[in-house]
Formats: C-alpha cells, sequence, structure tokens
C-alpha cells in the first residue's frame, strides 16, 4: 500500500469521541482517539521491545526487516509474541473478552510507535474474527522520516522510561542506550532523564554494553544479540570486577597485569556461555575478601593454565558458515548446535577445573583453622586408590607424597617444641 493511501485511510477513519494528552516535540498535544484498520498499520521493527532480536536476524540474513512485505511481517509478529508470551497470552485473552483498552500511538503514515504488542494480537484475533479489524490510537502529526529523532524520544519515554507498561527483555535497553547516543546524538543526561535513572546508571549501561559486544566478538557472532539472554546478571558481575582491577584497587596477593585481567575477563566468558549460574561465577573474579581464584595469584596460575590447555585443540564450528549451509534455521538454532559441540568436548573438563579450584581456594582460606584442614587431608588421603595411579604420573606422585610429608614433619616439630 502506497504511504499516500495509508495517510488518506488514516486520515478518515473513525473519531471515538475519546481524547489523549501527549507531550511531543516541547508541546502539549490533545488528540483525538481513532479507531485505525488494521490492514493500514505497520509495525516498527525497530523498537525497543524486540531490538535484540530484530538486529540478530537481520546480520545473519544479512539485509533489513521489510515491515511491508507480508513475510517478515510474521517474522516480527513472531518476535512481538515471544517477547512477552505469558503476558501476551493474558493480554490476548482480555482482548477477545473486553476488547482493547490502552490506547496506542502511531505516525501520519501509520508506523505504530506504542503498541506494536497490542496490534500484533489484534491482528492474531482477526485472522479468527473478523470484527477485530481496528486499532484504537492517536495520531501524531508526522512521519517517522518527518522527525525520526522525537518520535524515537516519544517511542524510549513510552517503552522503557516513566510511562512503560510491561517488562522488557534486559538487554533491550543496553542497546536502546548505544542507540539513542550514537544514531540519534542524544546526551547520556538527555537519555537518562528519557530512561527515569541517573546518568551514572547510563554510563554504565553503556560500558557493560561494550562488555556484551566483547563477549559477541569473542564467540565469532557480533550482532547477535539474542545470545545474550539470561545472563545480564554476569556482565553486571563481571564489569564490575574488571573496573576494580584496572583502577588498581587490588585485593589479591598480587598485582594483576593488564594481561592478567584480559584473561580474567576471557576465562569468564567462558563460563558464561557454559551458563553457570550467577552466584557461582563469582569465585572467578569476585576481588572482596580474597574469595576468588584471581585473588589468590597460586590459585589463578594454576586454574588459568589448566582453563587454556583444555581449549588449546578445540575448533570452533563457524556461525557464517553453518547458517549458510541451512539458510532457513534460526539464529537459535544454529548457535545451539554450535555450542552443544563445544559444551560436549569442553564442559566436563572446565568444570572438573572450577570444581577443583574451588576446593583449593577453600582450603587455602581455612589455613587459619589447623584443625579443619588437617582432617580434611586425613580424609583425602584415606580415598586414594593406589592402583588407579596411571604409570605416566608415578614419578610425579612420588614428588608430591614426599612434599607433603616433609610439610607434614615440619608441622609436627613445630608443634611439638613450642
Amino acid at each position: 500500500m502506497e504511504q499516500s493511501t495509508r495517510i488518506d485511510v488514516i486520515t478518515t477513519s473513525v473519531k471515538t469521541g475519546e481524547k489523549k494528552h501527549i507531550r511531543y516535540d516541547n508541546q502539549t498535544l490533545l488528540l483525538e482517539v481513532q479507531e485505525i484498520p488494521l490492514n493500514v498499520l505497520l509495525y516498527n521493527p525497530y523498537n525497543g521491545r524486540i531490538r535484540s532480536m530484530v538486529k540478530s536476524f537481520e546480520t545473519a540474513q544479512n539485509r533489513a526487516v521489510d515491515n511491508e512485505s507480508s513475510k517478515d511481517v510474521l517474522i516480527i509478529e513472531q518476535f512481538l509474541w515471544e517477547s512477552a508470551k505469558g503476558k501476551n497470552e493474558k493480554t490476548l485473552e482480555s482482548l477477545r473478552e473486553i476488547g482493547q483498552q490502552e490506547i496506542g500511538i502511531v505516525t501520519k503514515d501509520g508506523v505504530i510507535i506504542d503498541g506494536n504488542r497490542r496490534a500484533c494480537l489484534l491482528n492474531i484475533l482477526n485472522r479468527e474474527n473478523s470484527n477485530f479489524n481496528f486499532f484504537k490510537a492517536i495520531v501524531l502529526p508526522e512521519t517517522l522520516k518527518e522527525n525520526e529523532r522525537e518520535i524515537t524520544y516519544l517511542e524510549t519515554r513510552y517503552q522503557m522510561g516513566v510511562d512503560s507498561k510491561v517488562d522488557y527483555n534486559p538487554v533491550e535497553k543496553y542497546i536502546r542506550c548505544f542507540e539513542l547516543m550514537h544514531l540519534h546524538q542524544f546526551s547520556t543526561s538527555e537519555i537518562a532523564d528519557l530512561m527515569a535513572e541517573s546518568v551514572a546508571r547510563i554510563n554504565e549501561w553503556l560500558q557493560i554494553f561494550d562488555l556484551m559486544e566483547d563477549y559477541l566478538n569473542y564467540l565469532n557472532t557480533p550482532n547477535l544479540y539474542t545470545r545474550l539472554e539470561k545472563r545480564e546478571g554476569h556482565f553486571v558481575d563481571l564489569y564490575n570486577y574488571l573496573n576494580h582491577y584496572r583502577k588498581d584497587k587490588r585485593s589479591t596477593n598480587w598485582l594483576p597485569t593488564n594481561e592478567d585481567v584480559k584473561a580474567l575477563k576471557e576465562i569468564y566468558f567462558d563460563y558464561i556461555r557454559l551458563g553457570i549460574p550467577v552466584q557461582r561465577a563469582r569465585v572467578l573474579g569476585k576481588p572482596a575478601g580474597g574469595n576468588s581464584f584471581f585473588s589468590k595469584k597460586e590459585v589463578w596460575d594454576d586454574f588459568a593454565k589448566v582453563h587454556n590447555d583444555i581449549k588449546t585443540d578445540y575448533v570452533e564450528l563457524n556461525f557464517d558458515k553453518l547458517k549458510s549451509q541451512f539458510p532457513e534455521q534460526s539464529n537459535e538454532d544454529t548457535i545451539l548446535i554450535i555450542d552443544t559441540q563445544w559444551k560436549e568436548k569442553n564442559e566436563p573438563l572446565l568444570i572438573e577445573n572450577l570444581s577443583f579450584n574451588e576446593i583449593i581456594l577453600k582450603e587455602i582460606n581455612e589455613t587459619f583453622v589447623p584443625l579443619r584442614l588437617l582432617k580434611r587431608i586425613k580424609a583425602n588421603v584415606e580415598k586414594i586408590n593406589v592402583d588407579a595411579i596411571e604409570v605416566t604420573t608415578k614419578g610425579e606422585v612420588v614428588v608430591t607424597i614426599e612434599y607433603i610429608q616433609n610439610k607434614l614433619t615440619e608441622i609436627n616439630n613445630r608443634i611439638i617444641n613450642d
């Protein structure tokens, strides 16, 4: 449908008699609510609710989403549905029973600025029952191209600021902050005001987003933001740890170099990829109280060496090659294939290395409780199966036993003589 036709249909659509105030372009406008036919409206594929999905799709397909293509419309609707499945089901039932209650906002030529999710659900109902054939909305006096910056401001305020109505995928706020600053030239203070946050928090989000970008580049899948889902907590923690060490706030027993801090970041990335819980991941780098591998040089060096040895010979599947072989396969399914193979090869050994060093760290931190530590050593010695010692490790075993014997003799002599 031509833009001019959309504008004509919207202009002449039925007015309900209701009115709604909005703040737009530094003015307070009182606009009439209209019943706009669904078939003249366009989803906004760049709205904040589904930005990560759309960007990931466009990266993988190497093309922009076309909101006038019937095929892409179905893709946008799938993203809108998946963005809030539980709430969508409830809203769908509410729309079916009592109709649309919340008023949307559309541009003069029919691009939906606020209400993409509701319009999607009404379209689903319309396919079941033709009585659901319009969308109640107020109409802005301009098209998106005529005043993109102000319309983006309005959209963000309704979706993610003080007027937001539904919780968003946490990743979306980071993408929106980045785009507001770099694509639409908003200042950090403007973004903070718009999203009802402090300037310090916006700056933090922008830096955490940089870390997320580093993670995607590390995995050779830049811009595939769906790969960040359910991992926000890991990145928030890692951001704080790296920020701490880079500012020389050392709560460690050594002075890590920039290369050491980089190694911490990349190893942390591997455990984020494994999907270990946020709480457990903290043992890798948490600065406070010396309760992490990175806070103890003797633990970190051994842990990092084994970690890198585990990964040395592994060859990663290539996302782009897999997508070219199976173009109809979703990004998520392609990544699942890559990650499943990676986990099958690396996860058992990486978790074993993690678990082993968790025990070592605990024992080091218990050195001021000698009896408890000695009892644990006794219990571990009793568990040793001599028959399981491999021929290739016998020499190392003998050296280790001699070291332990000498150390225990030294401790015993000190106790007797004190």
